[in-house]
């Protein structure tokens, strides 16, 4: 079984541009999800609520589609640094839908 993640840089039709990631095993694709590595059921701050609110969602609608609200009480959009500041402590991995 080969497997590859392919990441292709696309323009929407205003110009700008955005990543989209693709997962193939055995080039078939295969959505990307987002798993809470923490499972802390309540309590905690923003960024543990978020991750748990991440679970189990697509990469793709989390990157598009998820806003979250900060510590300051100002809702954010969910952009690729806070999936990879999630990733990098641990909070959340990325894997393929089972």
């Amino acid at each position: 079984m080969s497997s590859q993640c392919v990441v292709k840089t696309e323009k929407t039709a205003f110009g700008a541009t955005h990543k989209r990631f693709t997962y193939l095993e055995d080039n078939k694709p295969r959505k990307l999800v987002i798993v809470n590595t923490k499972h802390t059921q309540y309590g905690g701050n923003y960024i543990d609520a978020r991750c748990r609110y991440l679970d189990n969602m697509s990469v793709y609608y989390a990157l598009e589609k998820y806003y979250y609200v900060n510590a300051k009480n100002v809702t954010k959009k969910y952009k690729m640094k806070d999936l990879l500041y999630d990733i990098n402590t641990g909070r959340i991995m990325v894997c393929t839908q089972v």
